[in-house]
């Protein structure tokens, strides 16, 4: 499987991206709320592949790849090989802002499901739509495979209010 903003990440930084020096350092290091920094740090020290790195770090480690901080190196030269589906309507900082704020979304509705809180007052079929709409940016294929293997389309239809 494809992972996009990884490749770039190795097109950039190397195959060894996790125990990049100069990687780590352009990661925003916030102590307070989530820090990037420090995610990668301590996944990279107990993994020894990339791959297995890539597995264990949090998806707002993700997110925080996708701000204004990583324009210059990553995004400018690279944003539309990562994200090759979307439609280029804007400047690519727009796109990357707008693809930002939508990762942000559907973080924010995945841990909402995660931590057990009720999901049933949200409009489940356009967090779904949201939620596709990122895939498909990355992979029409993946964005495919996930429309024929979901099931939420027959859970909806059994809820009385979307009769």
């Amino acid at each position: 499987m494809r992972y996009p903003v990884s490749s770039i990440l190795v097109k950039v930084h190397g195959d060894r991206w996790p125990w990049a020096t100069g990687f780590i350092q352009s990661l925003q290091n916030n102590k307070i709320h989530y820090s990037p920094q420090q995610n990668l740090r301590n996944v990279a020290r107990k993994q020894s592949t990339t791959g297995k790195v890539i597995a264990e770090l949090n998806f707002a480690f993700w997110e925080c790849l996708l701000t204004k901080r990583q324009d210059e190196k990553l995004w400018k030269p690279h944003f539309y090989t990562a994200f090759p589906n979307i439609e280029k309507n804007m400047s690519f900082r727009d796109d990357r802002r707008n693809l930002n704020f939508q990762l942000n979304e559907i973080r924010k509705f995945r841990n909402r499901i995660a931590h057990h809180e009720p999901i049933f007052q949200r409009d489940i079929v356009s967090e779904y739509s949201k939620i596709l709409d990122t895939i498909r940016k990355c992979s029409k294929d993946a964005a495919g495979w996930v429309e024929r293997e979901q099931r939420h389309s027959e859970i909806i239809g059994k809820d009385p209010r979307h009769t």
